[in-house]
């Protein structure tokens, strides 16, 4: 730990609480994940020539595996997220931060990558003028993702591609099957997108209300004009298939 960020990241069982076995060295663990099997972590640190790569290690073996094999200095990696079956890993590039000048580069673009875990297949989702990632999402058949992001700040408001979007992407090919916009979006804003229950039905707050946008037609239904007092600082997205998500859905669940 350093400060309130992760630089190295390691394992301590529960069972020996005093004993912790450091797995990264480089100070680049701003990113790990367990897979859903719970036989793996995944993490992100910098190689031994100061670029961040994504690695792996099996929790009974703790033998370290470095995945990616990226050749340009990449700013920092975001997320990572397995898909349900573990075989699959997506996550998050940034490359702009605040300290660089505000005028557009095409290497101040984030990007998305797809790895395969059994063969090391990589694919990189790229759309112009992306800045950051927010949020991915597996579809539960682990052939697809959804990404929640933003563009580089000093856009100009103008520009279509200013503000949030969010792209559906085909984790096989990695073809961008469909994109939606903050333009596009009620009142040309959406502050909050989270799936709701799957990837194909988004949750969107915009600034007259609770939205939810149909990835198929990209039209949206308001859902509730009832706006909270105050900011929402956090939120996140329940497990698909949760237990009760059925009831719900049938308006059989309990009231809070």
């Amino acid at each position: 730990l350093d400060g309130a960020e992760f630089v190295d990241v390691g394992i301590r069982r529960l069972t020996n609480s005093e004993t912790t076995t450091i797995l990264s060295y480089n100070g680049g663990a701003k990113a790990f994940a367990w897979s859903p099997d719970s036989q793996w972590l995944a993490f992100s640190d910098f190689d031994e020539n100061g670029i961040q790569q994504l690695f792996i290690v099996q929790l009974k073996s703790q033998n370290v595996q470095q995945l990616t094999s990226h050749t340009e200095p990449l700013l920092q990696i975001d997320y990572l997220v397995w898909s349900p079956d573990s075989n699959k890993i997506a996550y998050a590039v940034s490359n702009y931060d605040e300290a660089l000048p505000n005028e557009y580069k095409a290497e101040y673009e984030g990007w998305v990558g797809l790895l395969s875990i059994p063969d090391l297949m990589s694919q990189k989702i790229e759309l112009p003028k992306l800045g950051f990632v927010q949020g991915i999402w597996w579809d539960t058949e682990s052939s697809r993702i959804v990404f929640v992001g933003s563009s580089l700040p000093f856009l100009s408001e103008d520009d279509p591609l200013a503000g949030r979007q969010i792209h559906w992407v085909d984790a096989d090919t990695g073809e961008i099957t469909n994109s939606f916009y903050e333009i596009q979006a009620p009142s040309n804003h959406f502050n909050i997108g989270l799936p709701a229950g799957n990837i194909d039905s988004i949750f969107l707050s915009s600034d007259n209300g609770f939205y939810l946008l149909d990835a198929q037609t990209n039209n949206y239904e308001l859902v509730s004009e009832f706006m909270p007092v105050g900011l929402i600082r956090e939120t996140i997205s329940t497990p698909f298939d949760f237990p009760g998500e059925r009831d719900c859905q049938n308006g059989q669940g309990s009231k809070p």
